[in-house]
């Protein structure tokens, strides 16, 4: 991949403290987002184009916010490609979004515990 690729976030939307709605782009990929602070996660809800430049900067992204798991909600023909940048698959969600009826799959990535560092304690 290449490196130092520039990258786009838009905050479309944020109840602060505990949740905000981003666009990323990156080199003709694009995903939505969602950073939820109250579970301490961020959701993909879904992407377009290659998921190895949005992986880049989905554990930038965790990082900075001291997030401790990213979740990708994809359709099952993109699992192959997501497990490739570490992800596992940890559910199926039948019907995920109303107008398909294939099964879609929640596959995640925990992130090192150097993330989840806040003032030297552990978050969790």
């Amino acid at each position: 991949m290449e490196k130092n690729l520039p990258f786009i976030l838009e905050i479309k939307e944020e109840l602060a403290g505990y949740w905000k709605k981003i666009n990323l782009e990156i080199g003709g990929s694009r995903a939505d987002l969602v950073i939820d602070y109250y579970n301490n996660r961020i959701k993909v809800m879904n992407f377009t184009g290659i998921f190895e430049k949005i992986s880049e900067v989905l554990k930038i992204v965790a990082k900075v916010e001291k997030i401790g798991k990213i979740i990708v909600y994809t359709p099952l023909e993109n699992i192959k490609e997501l497990e490739t940048c570490g992800y596992v698959e940890e559910g199926n969600i039948k019907g995920y979004y109303a107008e398909k009826t294939a099964m879609f799959s929640q596959v995640t990535l925990k992130l090192p515990e150097e993330f989840l560092l806040i003032k030297g304690k552990k978050t969790r």
